[in-house]
């Protein structure tokens, strides 16, 4: 951990959550998202980000933070944003985390205590266990 972390709001939250700004390859403003067929509700879609393709979570169900699930929240420049999470070491991301307004970047001993602090490898896993239940009960894995 570096130390900093970006703190940022979640659409349907009161809580703010922060993540280790060594773990965020880029914030993106997507004005495109594709759908993908046969993901869970929280895959909102994916976009191209300088020659790759990112999948698109919904922060507020991935982090279980009262976020509905679905395609129906606004795109930028309404205000959400994407944060591209490094994949690994690697400067390369293909997962994004969609959220609504970052508030700032501040050091972990400053956050206020009703920070809650994401785990992104934790979260990390909890989406591919997630995208992996859903292709299954379609039948697509066997």
């Amino acid at each position: 951990m570096s130390g900093s972390m970006l703190v940022f709001e979640v659409p349907g939250s009161e809580k703010a959550y922060a993540i280790d700004v060594e773990r965020v390859l880029n914030v993106i403003e997507p004005t495109v998202m594709t759908p993908v067929p046969l993901m869970p509700g929280l895959v909102r879609g994916i976009v191209s980000h300088r020659g790759s393709i990112v999948t698109v979570v919904n922060a507020g169900v991935l982090l279980k933070a009262g976020a509905r699930v679905g395609n129906d929240v606004q795109l930028s420049p309404n205000g959400l944003q994407v944060l591209v999470l490094r994949d690994g070491s690697r400067d390369t991301g293909n997962v994004g985390l969609e959220v609504g307004r970052i508030r700032t970047i501040e050091s972990a001993e400053s956050l206020g205590e009703g920070v809650v602090v994401v785990d992104s490898e934790a979260m990390r896993a909890e989406l591919e266990l997630r995208v992996v239940d859903a292709i299954a009960s379609q039948g697509v894995l066997r």
